[in-house]
């Protein structure tokens, strides 16, 4: 049986999280070599204040730990048996997520429904309806607690009454500790009590538009598959519908009427290749929920480019990446390709890419990390070959 997390791993965890250029591919190598989050530290700290970064003070991650614990909520690590199985499977999982609720109750049948903010009348009242019905069939409604198809999917979640699953999860875009929109603050309170609040966003953190795209990888992440209930073509809701299918789940849409503009996404969604859905069987049979085991189902997405510009700037990869973008039609560089024996200066490599100096420090220590590069003197570094 797996033995939960101690408080030295957890508070190592959080620091390590919480620090500036560390994300979850340069988290992930860490452990790797040292073993743990503690060990990490132990043995990265000078290195990384030597090149600009701090790791995030153990009285700030105790801090951050006991202010969350005191609203009634805990931290849970990627590393964590409590941490959501689905959740942990794709490709950039939260290294740590802030939740009040019930983790551990958490199982595989989950099912994303999203949608407009400004929904139809019809559309609010399907999603009650599926939501409610899903419930009834033992799963777990997941939706990002907005205004329109989402309250009302955790409405109908929470209405079908059903004490043997965990009903609902809302995932949100700023800290545990921010309501929004204040008007879901009554709905708030009851998932509260009932289901799991997630965020990976620290407290005091208010929502921003610019997390929201990285909230929404959480909530198709956490789910066997995403349904779309209503959406524009620009609304953030086909975001997650793309993510979905990266991450290999199942995307289902309701179509709506042709010339209702907020029904433009979820047709071209089906139009796409998504799972046309018009009952609950539907979905169920879509997820294809076996022994608790996922079956997954990659689709491609055909985007116009326009659409896929749209995305790439909505979803920021990861400061640390071997592979940026540089802003050019063809847009993929590699650093090691601009880094030769010769030595080069980082101000150097910032002008040729177009990147702040910082992201090109960020990624500098990927490199340096797998001993493709060696630092000179004078802020510049040259690559290392084996002979």
């Amino acid at each position: 049986m797996e033995k939960k997390i101690n408080s030295e791993e957890l508070l190592s965890t959080i620091q390590l999280a919480r620090t500036r250029t560390i994300g979850f591919v340069t988290f992930t190598k860490f452990i790797k070599k040292y073993g743990s989050a503690s060990e990490a530290i132990r043995n990265v700290k000078t290195f990384l204040e030597n090149r600009g970064i701090e790791i995030t003070t153990r009285d700030k991650a105790e801090e951050e730990l006991a202010n969350t614990q005191a609203l009634g909520g805990q931290i849970t690590t990627l590393h964590s048996p409590e941490y959501p199985k689905l959740l942990s499977e794709i490709a950039d999982p939260p290294i740590i997520i802030s939740h009040l609720g019930d983790i551990s109750k958490i199982q595989g049948k989950t099912v994303a429904i999203v949608g407009s903010r400004n929904a139809s009348a019809n559309a609010v009242s399907y999603s009650y309806k599926i939501s409610t019905e899903l419930a009834q069939n033992n799963y777990t409604i997941v939706s990002g607690l907005a205004r329109g198809i989402d309250t009302a999917a955790h409405k109908g979640a929470l209405d079908a009454s059903n004490k043997d699953i965990l009903p609902t999860i809302a995932v949100i875009g700023g800290g545990i500790d921010h309501i929004y929109p204040k008007e879901n603050e009554k709905l708030f309170h009851k998932i509260k009590e009932n289901g799991v609040i997630i965020s990976e966003n620290p407290l005091n953190v208010a929502p921003k538009s610019e997390n929201f795209p990285r909230r929404n990888r959480i909530i198709s992440g956490l789910s066997l598959g995403t349904v779309i209930v209503e959406a524009a073509i620009k609304s953030g809701s086909l975001i997650t519908a793309k993510l979905a299918a990266e991450q290999g789940r199942e995307v289902m849409s309701v179509p709506g009427f042709p010339l209702d503009a907020r029904s433009e996404g979820t047709n071209k969604l089906i139009k796409n290749g998504a799972t046309l859905v018009t009952n609950v069987t539907d979905i169920i049979s879509a997820v294809n929920y076996s022994s608790g085991q996922l079956i997954k189902h990659p689709r491609k997405f055909i985007l116009s480019e326009e659409e896929e510009k749209n995305f790439a700037q909505e979803i920021e990869p990861e400061l640390i990446s071997a592979t940026i973008y540089d802003g050019s039609e063809n847009n993929v560089v590699n650093l090691l390709d601009i880094i030769t024996s010769q030595a080069i200066g980082i101000e150097e490599i910032a002008q040729q890419t177009s990147l702040s100096i910082a992201k090109v420090n960020s990624i500098l220590i990927e490199h340096e990390l797998n001993g493709e590069i060696i630092r000179q003197p004078g802020g510049q570094v040259c690559r290392k070959y084996y002979t």
